[in-house]
């Protein structure tokens, strides 16, 4: 009997040891939609790179302290990282471009894409669009 067979002939709920598993199917809608349709085109026509690395934060720490001290709301690490993100793509425009056409383009804006996690395992994916215009401290709000 072929598979095809064995899937058709299991009762239905039957859990034994080689018991063949209906598969389900659950379709992606609203936000969780739109965001794995914006993963898999990015996929598609962006270079996909991974990179792993460590830093010193020992001067982003300094300026949370003096923030501190001058009665001023410290920013978070993660705004001071996303600022000099956001600084660097300015700084070196070959690396806020796209490649269309055999063509590069350098953009001037900056669209600075992040992922934020949610309870129970799911991801939303804002982007900041012009974040080269938001100022340090209000990126959480943006």
């Amino acid at each position: 009997m072929s598979t095809d067979h064995q899937a058709a002939a299991a009762p239905s709920g039957a859990a034994g040891p080689g018991a063949v598993q209906e598969l389900r199917e659950i379709p992606l809608r609203g936000m969780r939609g739109m965001i794995a349709t914006k993963m898999r085109e990015s996929l598609q026509s962006t270079a996909q790179l991974t990179h792993h690395a460590s830093a010193e934060l020992g001067a982003v720490q300094a300026l949370r302290a003096h923030c501190r001290t001058a009665g001023l709301a410290p920013p978070s690490v993660q705004d001071v990282l996303l600022r000099l993100v956001v600084q660097t793509l300015q700084d070196v425009p070959a690396l806020n471009a796209t490649l269309e056409d055999n063509r590069i383009t350098e953009h001037p804006a900056v669209h600075l894409g992040l992922a934020v996690p949610l309870p129970d395992d799911l991801l939303l994916a804002p982007a900041l669009f012009d974040a080269q215009a938001i100022a340090l401290g209000t990126l959480p709000g943006a």
